[in-house]
């Protein structure tokens, strides 16, 4: 028996539409890490900064956060170019996923479609064959009677 094409359509939009949902998960979990990531790196100057600035602190503790501010920085620019990059993957697989869901779903109706044509079809032959036989009897019915 030959396989349905439509059938195996939507068998692989639904493999599709898997693939990129694990995708997106993936993307958001890693958005997640990179936004806790550039939180932490700018907590970290909120949180040196007071203990430079605070009443105990000396001119070596204020250098020293004065030297450590530029790396500090440094990380901060690069956790935030990375949740900015892992952001815009995220916002790809979003997309990717919605496509994969459109797809998903013009191939289901089309899978409908034919379902129902055939249901159909199916019916009016059996009606074609009620009638035939309905006739069929009509004419033995007159053909006895004579």
């Amino acid at each position: 028996m030959a396989r349905d094409p439509l059938a195996i359509l939507l068998r692989v939009r639904r493999a599709a539409l898997d693939q990129a949902r694990r995708a997106l998960a993936e993307c958001l979990a890693a958005e997640a890490i990179a936004a806790k990531a550039l939180t932490k790196a700018e907590a970290d100057i909120v949180q040196e900064r007071a203990m430079a600035a605070s009443l105990d602190a000396d001119d070596s503790a204020v250098e020293a956060f004065g030297a450590w501010l530029r790396i500090a920085l440094e990380r901060v620019d690069q956790a935030r170019a990375s949740h900015e990059r892992i952001t815009a993957e995220t916002a790809r697989a979003r997309a990717i996923v919605a496509l994969a869901q459109g797809s998903l779903e013009v191939a289901q109706t089309a899978f409908d479609q034919k379902a129902t044509d055939e249901r159909e079809a199916r019916q009016r032959r059996e009606q074609l064959n009620l009638d035939e036989a309905v006739q069929t009897r009509q004419v033995r019915a007159r053909t006895y009677e004579r």
